[in-house]
């Protein structure tokens, strides 16, 4: 019965996965403009429009989601909602308005809204993948 319990409580405390992970999604808005990355362990996904008209959808290698993912188990899940943000010039247009959700098997955690240029530094790593993924994709 303990060792139950000391498994139960191992599993609990690790939270989610990386193969808990389904989706990871980067979003840049401003008044005139609109940008997302949404990846998945099958694609990569573009849009650059509100209506998304016209994505790049293009096949997801197995070694960048392992990346993505690795990258996103340096991180606890449960504190992306609470990470500070360093700079705030999207209260007043200076930047986009710019957040990353990310869907597991059991929850959605977005981010604080943060500057397009500016994100939290635990979320940059990741930022940084999905761009250069979004980019190659072109």
């Amino acid at each position: 019965m303990k060792f139950l319990l000391f498994l139960f409580l191992v599993i609990a405390a690790n939270g989610c996965t990386q193969t808990d992970v389904q989706t990871i999604e980067y979003t840049e808005i401003t008044r005139g403009s609109y940008y997302t990355i949404t990846a998945t362990e099958s694609s990569i996904t573009v849009v650059k429009n509100r209506d998304a008209s016209d994505p790049l959808k293009v096949p997801m290698k197995a070694s960048d989601w392992e990346e993505l993912t690795d990258l996103l188990s340096d991180i606890e899940l449960a504190s992306i909602p609470s990470l500070d943000v360093p700079s705030k010039a999207h209260q007043f247009d200076g930047a986009a308005l710019t957040n990353i959700k990310v869907l597991t098997l059991d929850e959605e955690i977005v981010s604080p809204t943060f500057d397009d240029n500016n994100p939290p530094s635990r979320l940059k790593p990741i930022i940084d993948k999905l761009t250069e993924l979004a980019n190659a994709a072109k």
